[in-house]
């Protein structure tokens, strides 16, 4: 808002957003953010739970001149090693073990499309964002419809050839498993349509960046944008109870990005705020939290300037 803006309301907002995350008891140990409370889980939440503060800090590094949070989000995206012989992440614990990869493939992509706010102080996260864009033109697999499957794939003579080296890597073949299995699920392909948009949002940051690699020529990518161009698709979204609570308004952002004109998309965007937005213009539908929906908000910021609602 106060890039929008300028108004210094929204700078010192900003400023306190920035000054809460980088607090010493969000990163307790000093490795990844402390995410979730869990017996059953990790702390970290995987990726996922790393990517938006990576994001967040990298953005108040550049819009409000923060070099403390630019070097903090370099540093937990550092924290992560990058295999490169399968393009995957590892998910490291808040106290700094090491967890293997996250096996879920939108964790992955999510953690890339926050990274790529990096890539101008580092040519070393735009080496391994590169290769991690190698990496899914065999991780990413798809249904025939142009649906991403949820789990990651690698190719299973590498995922052997890592497994015999390290155990810790062995979660791999309950993904090949899985994969065989959840193919075949009506249930586990809903679950995948719902988060359509979460996929393609960030894939359309990593196109923005690196237009040029050759991953977005592979029919799989077009199939996937395809499965967002329908709008039957976007309807069905908005049953689903998992994915995006916002699958207009994130399918027209992801779709903004890979290039499709932005004014026929307007009405996905405006279709969601009149669902969603209450008598105090904060989104809410009752059955996610008004603070989490709300601020969801963010994401037209990767929208193009139009005017709504004429």
């Amino acid at each position: 808002m106060y890039e929008i803006t300028g108004d210094e309301k929204y700078y010192r907002a900003a400023n306190r957003a920035t000054d809460f995350l980088l607090q010493n008891s969000n990163r307790p140990d000093g490795y990844t953010f402390y995410c979730r409370k869990t017996d059953e889980k990790d702390a970290c939440n995987g990726l996922v739970g790393q990517a938006e503060p990576i994001r967040a800090l990298s953005l108040a590094g550049v819009l409000l001149g923060r070099q403390d949070a630019s070097s903090t989000a370099e540093e937990v995206y550092s924290i992560h090693p990058f295999n490169e012989q399968v393009g995957l992440w590892e998910r490291i614990e808040i106290d700094g073990r090491s967890l293997s990869f996250d096996r879920t493939l939108n964790h992955q992509i999510l953690f890339a499309g926050a990274a790529v706010e990096l890539v101008p102080e580092s040519s070393e996260i735009e080496d391994d964002l590169w290769r991690f864009l190698d990496g899914l033109r065999s991780n990413l697999r798809v249904h025939s419809d142009g649906v991403i499957k949820h789990f990651i794939r690698p190719a299973p003579r590498r995922s052997a050839k890592l497994i015999l080296r390290n155990r810790r890597y062995r979660h791999l073949l309950r993904n090949e498993v899985l994969f065989h299995v959840y193919s075949h699920s009506q249930k586990r392909w809903a679950k995948e349509l719902s988060y359509q948009p979460v996929n393609l949002h960030p894939l359309g940051r990593l196109y923005d960046t690196f237009p040029d690699h050759p991953l977005w020529t592979m029919d799989k990518i077009e199939n996937a944008r395809s499965v967002l161009k329908s709008e039957a698709n976007i309807s069905k979204m908005t049953e689903l109870s998992s994915g995006s609570v916002l699958p207009g308004i994130r399918s027209a952002c992801a779709l903004s990005y890979f290039e499709i004109d932005a004014d026929e998309l307007v009405p996905r965007i405006e279709r969601d705020l009149r669902y969603y937005l209450d008598e105090n213009y904060l989104l809410s539908n009752g059955d996610v939290n008004a603070s989490n929906l709300s601020s969801t908000i963010s994401h037209l910021t990767d929208f193009p300037n139009k005017q709504l609602f004429e």
